[in-house]
């Protein structure tokens, strides 16, 4: 259930509000593509008391190191090659009913969209 005026909140009232939600329950958050930690220093009270883990991923190594909490909790993770990029993309793409198999007629299309989004990826 989202909060009533949840939109009009500051920081610190958000932190309460998550801090509230996450008392006694278990959870993983991740703050994917964090390039800047200053939120991270507002609200990082509000998990303190609670049973969950936190999972950050950036492409800058400064970020991470400041963000964790010893230096071998940082990994540095490699892009897949490009069959387990398209097994993954399948199986995201095309899973539930199809059992993650690209339907032929989709075929040229989605190994397009593949290429391109990897190609993107390699220029980062």
């Amino acid at each position: 259930m989202i909060p009533q005026g949840i939109d009009g909140m500051d920081t610190m009232g958000l932190a309460e509000q998550l801090q509230g939600c996450l008392v006694d329950q278990r959870y993983l958050i991740v703050f994917d593509d964090v390039w800047d930690v200053s939120l991270w220093s507002e609200i990082k009270d509000a998990f303190n008391r609670t049973k969950g883990r936190i999972m950050f991923t950036t492409r800058n190594s400064e970020i991470a190191a400041s963000l964790a909490s010893s230096s071998d909790r940082v990994f540095n993770l490699k892009p897949l090659h490009d069959n387990e990029a398209r097994k993954l993309f399948d199986s995201i793409a095309f899973g539930g009913d199809r059992g993650g198999t690209c339907p032929e007629e989709l075929e040229g299309s989605a190994r397009g969209l593949l290429a391109s989004v990897m190609d993107c990826l390699s220029q980062l």
